[in-house]
């Protein structure tokens, strides 16, 4: 559905198309029908079961094509069938001079209004001036079909890292040379597209076919389904659930013998309620300790059970923990190591719920009592043996410390 409006900011028409093969031009103020346009010229198939997925001043369908329109008459422009399958998003520039679309096939095709002088009528002095649209280019970033697209321009300015002269080791890249600073710039459009393969992926709108594209969130992604082993409850094993506003939490029973194949079924321990979204979770490797931070602060939970009788005991921690982007249990779960939004590594010990440690993730150990200046840390892990930590940041980056020695 696109609206258009007149130079009054008025709602002059609606333009809304479905699965009829139809794009239908509606004045908004009489509800009566403009017009209609049938779309489906060109193609990779027949157009009897053609579905209009896009909409803009052109649109793309489920053939694979491309249709650039004269929104005021309503008579069809140009064609362009690049793709191998269904166009499922249009985007245009800022400047409205470059188009881009995504289909089913993985790619996003950059399109270019272009000008061209001809000669008009018999007398050759005389010319004129033809716009139309042409295809410059396609990346295929998405290994899955790209679902959205959209053109963005960046209000604020990222903080640059020190410009140092570092020595270049061979055959390693340069670790500052990230190659979205070529071209992401403050108010320089880029555009951003969003596939069924869970990627984001940002590139230059405005110089599409000159740098690779960027993938915005490399490092893996927390899983809101954790499973623990050999727990201190029955020796059985758990499994943590994350929602958006509670935690669930229920024992795994094997069931082994002739027949079972292995099959296994759940009972419901117990639940954890939040007042707001949770971002993170964690559980012990014990089974007896459960946390998770909101957009307020972290959170510990101790399970205990006596005389048949289980219950759920809050932990105070300590008020100067900041909220958390992620958190782990150590390997024998006396600690608690919390990842803040402050871009800092806590090292919480649980029985005494006070901070132990906290970590500066950086590049050199010199500079660890240096303001933070890495990006976020999305994911931690530890060791078995409990001596080390490893973090991974929104760019990829990761982080190796020693728990004992505190480096």
């Amino acid at each position: 559905m696109v609206e258009k409006y007149d130079s009054t900011n008025l709602l002059s028409f609606l333009l809304f198309t479905g699965l009829c093969r139809f794009i239908r031009c509606w004045d908004a103020q009489t509800t009566h029908e403009v017009y209609r346009i049938t779309v489906g010229t060109g193609g990779l198939r027949d157009g009897s079961d053609l579905c209009v997925w896009s909409l803009i001043y052109l649109n793309g369908d489920s053939t694979g094509s491309v249709q650039f329109w004269d929104g005021e008459q309503g008579t069809l422009l140009q064609a362009h069938s690049c793709h191998k399958g269904d166009v499922n998003a249009l985007a245009p520039s800022p400047s409205h001079n470059k188009v881009f679309s995504a289909g089913s096939d993985g790619q996003v095709i950059q399109y270019k209004l272009s000008s061209d002088t001809i000669e008009s009528g018999n007398d050759r002095s005389s010319t004129a001036v033809v716009k139309k649209w042409v295809y410059v280019g396609y990346v295929r970033a998405h290994t899955h079909d790209v679902r959205a697209l959209t053109v963005a321009v960046p209000i604020d300015r990222e903080e640059l890292i020190p410009d140092k002269k570092l020595k270049r080791e061979r055959g390693r890249r340069d670790p500052y040379d990230f190659s979205y600073r070529k071209w992401a710039h403050l108010g320089v459009p880029m555009l951003i597209s969003a596939g069924d393969d869970t990627k984001l992926f940002a590139c230059s709108a405005q110089e599409f076919t000159n740098f690779a594209t960027y993938d915005i969130c490399p490092a893996p992604q927390r899983v809101p389904i954790q499973l623990v082993h050999n727990t201190l409850i029955d020796g059985a094993s758990m499994i943590l659930v994350q929602n958006s506003n509670s935690l669930g939490v229920s024992l795994v029973h094997s069931k082994s013998g002739m027949g079972s194949k292995g099959s296994a079924s759940t009972s419901f321990l117990t639940s954890i309620k939040s007042r707001s979204k949770i971002i993170c979770s964690a559980i012990s490797c014990s089974g007896l300790l459960f946390a998770y931070s909101d957009h307020e602060k972290p959170n510990l939970f101790e399970y205990s059970k006596a005389e048949k009788k289980a219950s759920i005991t809050k932990k105070k921690l300590s008020r100067k923990l900041p909220f958390a982007h992620s958190m782990v249990f150590s390997a024998d779960s006396s600690k608690l190591i919390i990842a803040g939004h402050d871009r800092k590594i806590y090292v919480v010990d649980v029985e005494s719920t006070e901070i132990s440690h906290t970590y500066t993730p950086c590049r050199k150990d010199t500079d660890n009592n240096l303001p933070p200046g890495e990006p976020p840390i999305t994911r931690m892990f530890v060791s078995s043996d409990g001596q080390w930590l490893s973090a991974v940041n929104c760019f990829g980056d990761i982080y190796v410390s020693n728990l004992e020695t505190q480096r």
